[in-house]
């Protein structure tokens, strides 16, 4: 939980566990495919109904976190027991639903936000019911990813919600906001058992990892479109390189960065070339998700391949991995080369393959400073 949802559950008294259960039955409704909003009732500090939103599941639209979470209170502990409870939500109630609550003799309303349904809000007031706003951006931040992508299923809110998102976030994907609230509670838990950050000066530090890697997948996700045209020189089969594109990526088994020197070389079919910028977007691309070293080589031939269909296609990449550098055997300088290679073998033999990729060799070592020793296929500083 954020440090103003802590300090408001503090000013008021208010056990955190419980809320965090309504955000698990939320989350419940999510993986179910409805809206994430979730419910839980407490009575003399045990839990004894909880609900999630159905409205998607069941196709019926009074089947709303509250209810369901009032209904099952009153199945398994009785009418009488929900008098003078609290209900954790991780919205105010709707119109309905605070009707409900105040029907039902529920004595305070605990919520994780209350902007979307603020007369709800004002009706249990009117009422004397009590009600405490923790304001937790968690889970404004989920609700938010879900609306985004489900503009279809949301006709919730008088207000709206505030948006949170540094971009839109309708293409992430139905489980993102999952995703990331989930990395939050991990990063948060291991704050919590393993005591590394204790002050407030990490307190974002949950939202921070969660956005990196929620950066990660925007960056991927998107279609990376090569625009072709004629070029002159390539008519006459020109090794076309480019070299020292720099990317950075994720190791998949460690989860530490990894960061490369691509280089890129490939002879075109028929006189079509691409800019040589979309080159080292390709290179970025395919470094923007967790990866190994290997794969990401391998994807950007055949992403060429496919693309532009040349005569040859060829990538090196020279990485520096850090689960090397900082952890294991720690070596600082050790270099990881990986290399892959495709060619139109109906206008080329192995031989012509074997030249162009010699022909490649020389000029990214003459173009990193490097001279190449053709006699011994070798590199001499």
């Amino acid at each position: 939980m954020k440090t103003k949802g802590i300090q408001a559950a503090q000013m008021h008294g208010i056990d955190l566990k419980f809320m965090e259960a309504a955000m698990e039955e939320a989350r419940k409704s999510m993986t179910e495919g409805g809206i994430p909003i979730g419910a839980i009732l407490v009575k003399d500090g045990a839990i004894i109904g909880r609900g999630h939103n159905m409205r998607i599941q069941t196709g019926n639209r009074m089947a709303h976190a509250e209810i369901d979470c009032l209904e099952d209170a009153i199945r398994s502990a009785g009418k009488q027991a929900v008098e003078g409870s609290t209900l954790y939500s991780t919205l105010m109630p709707c119109h309905m639903c605070a009707g409900a609550v105040v029907h039902y003799g529920v004595g305070n309303v605990v919520g994780a936000e209350n902007q979307t349904f603020p007369t709800g809000e004002r009706i249990l007031q009117t009422e004397g019911v009590r009600t405490i706003n923790l304001e937790l951006e968690e889970y404004q931040l989920m609700l938010q990813g879900y609306v985004d992508g489900h503009q279809e299923h949301w006709q919730g809110g008088e207000t709206g919600i505030k948006s949170l998102r540094r971009k839109d976030s309708a293409t992430l994907g139905a489980n993102w906001a999952l995703i990331e609230h989930e990395l939050q509670r991990l990063v948060t838990r291991l704050h919590a058992e393993l005591g590394w950050f204790d002050d407030e000066s990490v307190a974002n530090t949950p939202r921070m990892v969660a956005g990196f890697y929620r950066e990660l997948y925007e960056e991927h996700a998107g279609d990376l479109r090569v625009t072709q045209f004629d070029g002159p020189a390539s008519k006459r089969g020109t090794l076309i390189t480019q070299s020292r594109i720099k990317t950075y990526s994720i190791c998949i088994h460690h989860m530490l960065p990894f960061e490369c020197n691509v280089s890129i070389g490939y002879v075109p079919e028929n006189g079509r070339v691409i800019g040589l910028s979309k080159l080292s977007r390709v290179a970025a691309k395919f470094a923007s998700k967790p990866t190994m070293q290997e794969r990401m080589t391998q994807d950007i031939v055949d992403f060429l391949q496919g693309e532009l269909k040349p005569s040859f296609v060829i990538c090196l990449a020279e990485g520096i991995h850090h689960c090397s550098v900082i952890r294991g055997v720690c070596q600082q300088s050790a270099t990881f080369t990986t290399s892959a290679m495709n060619w139109n073998h109906e206008k080329l033999g192995e031989a012509d393959a074997d030249r162009l990729k010699e022909e490649f060799l020389v000029t990214i070592r003459y173009a990193n400073g490097g001279i190449y020793d053709r006699e011994n296929k070798t590199d001499r500083t």
